[in-house]
């Protein structure tokens, strides 16, 4: 797991210098209060809906490499249903983000 971290802040650090990253880390973000907007209720993934609401509102998503947040192991065999339902929100983003 380390690895991924590590090769996940590695990607997210070169999108962020050449322009924006394509979504938020669900454990830590910060938006700016007034780009902040209501999502529908069906919306899976926050941590995309809002980052992709704010970029095309003109505004930047940048990775901040001294940012921290701590995880924990999640149980074993909760791993396939969390991608499962990342992976769902990630197509539904398309409906609103196209």
């Amino acid at each position: 797991i380390d690895a991924y971290r590590r090769f996940e802040s590695w990607v997210r650090s070169r999108l962020s210098t050449l322009d924006s990253i394509f979504g938020a880390t669900g454990a830590i973000y910060a938006l700016r209060r007034g780009l902040a907007r209501p999502m529908p209720a069906e919306v899976l993934l926050d941590d995309g809906y809002l980052p992709l609401h704010a970029f095309f509102q003109g505004y930047r998503l940048v990775f901040e490499p001294g940012a921290r947040a701590f995880d924990y192991p999640a149980p074993v065999g909760t791993e396939f249903g969390r991608k499962v339902r990342t992976l769902a929100g990630v197509w539904q983003l398309l409906r609103y983000y196209p």
